[in-house]
């Protein structure tokens, strides 16, 4: 069963990064959550940096699908955190 999960993720590399940068994001999130907003961003930002290197990666072996599937999830992510940014800027009365 190790070795069927190894060669998918070895061929699917795309899914592995978006499994581990959506680890992180939430990681993150759980942070803002509890009021710790500094952290909890570095946290998202770490995720958003690991899609960009797989960008890096994607290009130099001409992965143009898994490419634009980063590209999405990096915009996506870039999104939330300046949505969650606003959300905690806002006053609550």
């Amino acid at each position: 069963m190790y070795t069927v999960l190894v060669d998918f993720f070895s061929k699917h590399l795309v899914i592995a990064v978006l499994l581990a940068s959506a680890l992180w994001f939430c990681a993150g999130y759980q942070f803002v959550a509890k009021g710790k907003r500094i952290v909890g961003i570095a946290w998202q930002l770490i995720g958003v940096f690991l899609l960009g290197a797989f960008c890096v990666h994607a290009v130099f072996s001409r992965g143009w699908f898994s490419l634009i599937i980063a590209l999405a999830a990096i915009t996506t992510e870039l999104w939330l955190i300046q949505r969650y940014s606003r959300e905690n800027q806002l006053p609550h009365g």
